[in-house]
């Protein structure tokens, strides 16, 4: 089957929806498809883009790069990904998590397939979005939580629930079992690592009142820009907080093992990339990975993370933005 994921991500980036894109397309090419990717950034680097991820050379990419002079971006992208599919052999199947992109080629038949992250943000998205349900060649939405789903259903009230498939977020395997840091010398603090960005409500909050109030625990930040680091070291000195800075996907494992347990300290109120709330919906990729590293978890207690984490059997959970209650998960 020939695939062509049309993504609006930028590869490279620093943002985990291009991590998910480029893990997403490397999954097809294993289960057998002829995968093309589309994205932004600049064309002739793919090798760099491979290892970027860590993820194997088994599918091509269609890259775009933004003239200096373009008005208006994201329909400049739309109507290259149009223009680039219809001068190639039409591939068996369209995916997509960007509706721009999927409805600039509903019209050439090819069946459709939405993954959807979010609910659509206004009126504009949701329009565009019900002109591809409507599609007679649209075959199914992928939701990456039984929450956003329902939200779907609500919004769409035309959309047939034997088309939606629910697939959270995953990970890959590491190649070895991971080895567990449990017999630390005397005196060794706990080493409690947190993968992601720094935006608000991701949790950094709750990070920076445990460090305050554990000042024998290690507490180390992957990821994050210059600027929020800045911030969050002026206003949690703390000599047990460091913060490590952007890691390249693919060189997270080796920082990962270091970790004796990981934090997801998520608030209820959650931006995706410092714009939409994201909270009700989510299925945060960090946390597969988490569990694929072996290490254990302590996780906030939020409605839509329980379809995946069970306290006591994947996590620990505990209240979201309560320090003493993640102090108590930590000592346990």
């Amino acid at each position: 089957m020939k695939l062509a994921y049309l993504s609006g991500s930028s590869i490279p980036s620093r943002y985990a929806n291009s991590v998910h894109v480029m893990k997403m397309c490397q999954a097809f090419a294993r289960a057998g498809a002829e995968v093309t990717l589309y994205a932004r950034g600049p064309a002739g680097q793919e090798a760099e883009d491979f290892a970027w991820y860590g993820v194997e050379p088994v599918f091509g990419m269609v890259k775009w790069r933004k003239p200096f002079f373009t008005w208006n971006r994201h329909r400049a992208y739309t109507r290259f990904v149009a223009r680039d599919v219809a001068r190639r052999p039409l591939p068996d199947l369209f995916y997509s998590r960007r509706a721009e992109s999927l409805a600039a080629v509903a019209h050439l038949g090819v069946p459709l397939v939405f993954e959807a992250h979010e609910p659509p943000r206004d009126a504009e998205r949701t329009r565009v979005l019900q002109g591809i349900f409507d599609r007679p060649n649209f075959v199914r939405l992928v939701s990456i939580s039984h929450a956003l789903a329902r939200e779907y259903l609500r919004r769409f009230p035309s959309l047939e629930p034997a088309r939606i498939v629910v697939a959270p977020d995953g990970a890959d395997l590491p190649a070895a079992l991971p080895t567990f840091a449990h017999d630390r010398t005397p005196g060794e603090p706990l080493r409690a690592g947190y993968v992601g960005q720094l935006y608000p409500g991701k949790g950094m909050e709750t990070i920076a009142a445990l460090a305050t109030r554990m000042p024998d625990v290690e507490f180390s930040v992957v990821g994050g820009k210059e600027s929020q680091i800045a911030r969050w070291k002026r206003e949690c000195p703390s000599p047990n907080l460091r913060f490590h800075g952007f890691v390249p996907h693919g060189a997270l494992d080796e920082i990962v093992e270091r970790f004796d347990v990981l934090l997801a300290p998520y608030l209820e109120r959650v931006t995706a990339q410092g714009k939409s709330d994201v909270g009700e919906w989510m299925s945060p990729l960090k946390l597969f990975e988490y569990m694929a590293a072996g290490r254990p978890i302590v996780c906030s207690d939020l409605p839509v993370l329980r379809e995946v984490m069970e306290d006591r059997r994947n996590c620990l959970l505990a209240p979201p933005g309560d320090p003493e209650a993640w102090a108590a998960a930590l000592e346990l």
